[in-house]
């Protein structure tokens, strides 16, 4: 999914002269904190629910804000996306009438993928999301509440396996390590890995690969776009990488109003994503910054997939708690904090360390990973279906405005 952006940013850090320069002007224009204008805020929470009128409600659950750093919000220039959608259809162009691509994309359940890499971002309403984005609970935090890519989100719009092996690899520094790479996650047998390193040039390989072999391909996208945003949100990083198609896509899916027109020729079989052509023109950021923050739960389709069930069932491990990996790379997966993207009432939820704890190591983690149903949200965690889409648990609302910093 192509070069990280700390790869795109390389090389392009400010020097001492423009450091010192930016410093000496924030000091004579000191930068304010975003606010939370408490009459909107207050307006806020009776619409979104009655019972948080109530100033006598215990305020529980993690306080995220005071374990991380007060920082000054300073002004920045829009995040970039790194597009490498443009990429992947020249790919398939190359490759369409070779009857083993088909073969293998089938084989390993990527076949989707083929079919939605988008050409054309958005770099405005990317960059309005990734500006919210908090790596400690992997979350946007909206205006009241908080929204996730889920594994669930992944599935539906890209099809890709979201159960089995997790990805587990390091630097290849050698031909030997590649090989046993190809037979224990590619299903290869031996001979046919030694005869594509010896006779195929390049960090690649073509053959057949194993059907017994079954890797969460879906899991390891949406823990490498959880560490780009990640890594997108620190003030001097320029750039955004990850699978930036799978994020516009989310947002046209949830928030109508976005941009994105039908694809006419769109057919449930195929992965959502498909469903919509990218608008070819750039949103304006500062308009997409004003729409977001006049966002109410209203606006937002909260269960996007009723009518692609059929395609695409739930699948219980998208209720998973806990870290989840590609490589080295880990982040936390909690879909605790975003309820009511499966349809339930959204409560006050638990400290991230309590879901993740920062000390697991990987086998710890691949552990809780293989056996996954003993990390699934419980019926009492999940708590009961919301009938309207504001419904959160009474002092949810007071809780997220306490500790949250959209």
């Amino acid at each position: 999914m192509g070069n990280t952006s700390k790869d795109v940013d390389r090389g392009k850090r400010a020097t001492k002269a423009s450091a010192f320069s930016r410093k000496e002007k924030a000091a004579q224009n000191p930068p304010k904190k975003r606010s939370r204008k408490g009459p909107a805020m207050s307006d806020a929470a009776e619409t979104v629910h009655p019972e948080h009128k109530a100033t006598d409600v215990e305020i529980q659950g993690d306080d995220v804000v005071c374990e991380m750093e007060e920082e000054e919000e300073m002004d920045r220039e829009m995040i970039m996306p790194v597009n490498n959608g443009g990429k992947i259809n020249s790919i398939v162009y190359f490759v369409n009438d070779f009857k083993w691509w088909h073969t293998t994309m089938d084989t390993i359940g990527m076949h989707g993928l083929e079919l939605s890499g988008y050409s054309f971002l958005d770099p405005a309403l990317l960059s309005t999301f990734v500006e919210r984005w908090h790596g400690k609970t992997s979350s946007f935090h909206m205006l009241s509440r908080e929204m996730t890519v889920t594994l669930d989100d992944v599935q539906c719009l890209l099809n890709p396996p979201i159960k089995g092996r997790v990805l587990d690899h390091k630097g290849i520094p050698t031909k030997t390590e590649g090989v046993d790479l190809m037979i224990k996650h590619m299903g290869s047998t031996r001979e046919e890995a030694e005869h594509e390193v010896k006779t195929t040039k390049g960090a690649h390989a073509r053959f057949g690969l194993g059907s017994h072999i079954c890797m969460a391909w879906g899991t390891a996208a949406l823990t490498f776009l959880y560490q780009e945003l990640t890594n997108g949100i620190v003030p001097s990083c320029k750039y955004v990488a990850g699978y930036m198609t799978l994020l516009q896509v989310w947002i046209y899916d949830y928030f109508v109003d976005t941009g994105g027109s039908l694809d006419t020729q769109y057919e449930q079989q195929y992965p959502r994503a498909t469903k919509y052509d990218p608008t070819k023109g750039q949103s304006i950021h500062m308009s997409m910054e004003k729409m977001m923050d006049r966002l109410l739960p209203y606006d937002i389709t909260w269960t996007p997939y009723k009518d692609h069930r059929d395609v695409c069932p739930f699948e219980d491990i998208a209720l998973y708690s806990g870290w989840i990996r590609c490589g080295p790379i880990k982040v936390r997966y909690l879909p605790e904090r975003v309820l009511q993207q499966f349809g339930y009432v959204q409560t006050i939820p638990r400290h991230p360390d309590s879901a993740a704890n920062i000390l697991d190591t990987v086998d710890r983690i691949d552990e809780h990973w293989l056996n996954y149903m003993d990390r699934v949200l419980t019926s009492n965690m999940l708590g009961r279906r919301t009938t309207i889409p504001s419904d959160t648990t009474p002092g949810y609302i007071l809780w997220y405005f306490r500790i949250s910093h959209p």
